[in-house]
């Protein structure tokens, strides 16, 4: 399992990160030398004694033997397991459940909440998945860590960051099990809609499915789940 990780990983710190491609522009051309590759997961094939060539944080080729050129470098995997990275489609980087999870919802800031995803994002990327889809995170939060990684300011998988949660009262991101007087501060207006109010009418026509928010009106796209069977699916 670990040569099989080592392997993922690799791909993953070259071929997702934008911030390493940015150091493998002044550095020159990668060779990942490969003892076994599933290069097509469509298929399940897997070859042995490859070589994936990566340029500018991109997988340019994949040739037979372990080659190399002058002034590249060389990731010697020849006794691992090589695969693409793997993709989680629904992950909550900027936190864990736990005994204090109630509390830290109302202690903890967004910048706590993003240095948080910072070390849960390095658990991510070394555990082989390159890309994630993070759903109903806090807005800043979220997004910083997302562009901290774009970056290359931080160590961790390509975000597809959603943002805050669409949810009608008393749905699975509506705020709820705290004392009123707290709900009062957490929940001002009329309707939840990723940390907005919308009145009751419009919260039952389009958020009863439980849609997580990227913002409509601006022409992006949101992940539905929970309307009915089968997998979570994006939707224009």
């Amino acid at each position: 399992m670990r040569k099989l990780l080592a392997g993922a990983c690799a791909l993953a710190l070259t071929a997702a990160l934008p911030g390493v491609a940015s150091a493998q522009d002044k550095a020159g051309t990668l060779f990942v030398q490969a003892g076994r590759l599933l290069a097509d997961p469509a298929t399940g094939k897997v070859e042995t004694a490859k070589t994936v060539v990566i340029a500018g944080g991109r997988i340019t080729r994949i040739v037979d033997g372990y080659v190399s050129e002058p002034g590249g470098k060389v990731v010697d995997l020849r006794d691992s397991f090589v695969l693409p990275g793997l993709i989680d489609s629904h992950v909550h980087l900027t936190g864990e459940q736990g005994p204090s999870s109630r509390l830290d919802e109302v202690t903890q800031s967004s910048a706590d909440q993003a240095m948080i995803g910072a070390g849960f994002a390095r658990k991510t990327l070394m555990a082989g998945f390159t890309t994630v889809a993070d759903l109903g995170a806090e807005n800043a939060a979220i997004f910083a860590l997302r562009d901290g990684i774009k970056r290359g300011d931080v160590v961790g998988p390509r975000i597809i960051a959603s943002g805050s949660a669409v949810s009608v009262h008393g749905g699975h991101g509506d705020v709820n099990g705290f004392s009123e007087e707290v709900m009062h501060v957490l929940r001002p207006g009329l309707g939840l809609l990723g940390g907005r109010r919308l009145p009751p009418g419009r919260a039952r026509a389009g958020l009863a499915r439980g849609r997580h928010h990227q913002d409509h009106r601006h022409g992006r796209r949101a992940l539905q789940y929970g309307g009915g069977p089968g997998p979570a699916v994006f939707r224009p």
